[in-house]
């Protein structure tokens, strides 16, 4: 499958800005992270999904899925406009 893989980047001139193909792995990190940023933007509870994440990529819990999982500029706005949505007014200082 790897051959198989680096034969259609090779064919459809799939490289990053040094020339390296992607490899498998760096498949399922754009998966996850896509996985998290499409939930976020549903307003999905995103906690819950987790694990049906995890699944999918065949692992047996979300802690093998979170090597995945990195902190990108698109999912840090994501979160902090949620969070800032739900817990703001703690922030600044504002009752219920």
């Amino acid at each position: 499958m790897q051959a198989a893989l680096m034969n259609l980047f090779d064919a459809a001139g799939v490289r990053d800005e040094y020339g390296r193909r992607p490899r498998v792995h760096d498949l399922r990190h754009s998966f996850a992270l896509q996985a998290l940023i499409r939930w976020y933007r549903q307003r999905a509870d995103v906690q819950s999904k987790l694990p049906m994440l995890a699944l999918y990529m065949g692992h047996a819990s979300i802690e093998s899925s979170a090597y995945y999982l990195k902190w990108v500029p698109t999912l840090r706005r994501l979160a902090s406009e949620r969070f800032e949505e739900r817990f703001g007014y703690l922030v600044e200082g504002d009752s219920l």
